[in-house]
């Protein structure tokens, strides 16, 4: 089944995908980083961005401010994601 097939499907039983899925991915937005919104969901970085100032996400300097952190390392963030992958 194709999206659209699936995107009329749902249509006649009065439910409508895409306002749906715009609601939940401008929550995302509003919560995380746009690399990181780029980057789960595969979307591109200027969409991520656009989506982003949508939600007033003002995490712009996000990675700055991680960056400046001084963890210890054992309170280094666990990654979920080997790097380089």
């Amino acid at each position: 089944m194709t999206a659209s097939h699936l995107t009329v499907r749902l249509n006649r039983l009065g439910i409508r995908a895409r306002a749906s899925r715009n609601t939940a991915l401008l929550d995302l937005a509003a919560q995380i980083p746009a690399s990181v919104l780029s980057d789960v969901l595969g979307i591109c970085v200027t969409c991520a961005v656009a989506w982003s100032h949508d939600a007033g996400n003002t995490r712009l300097g996000w990675a700055a401010d991680f960056a400046r952190r001084d963890f210890r390392k054992s309170e280094w963030p666990q990654l979920s994601v080997a790097p380089g992958k």
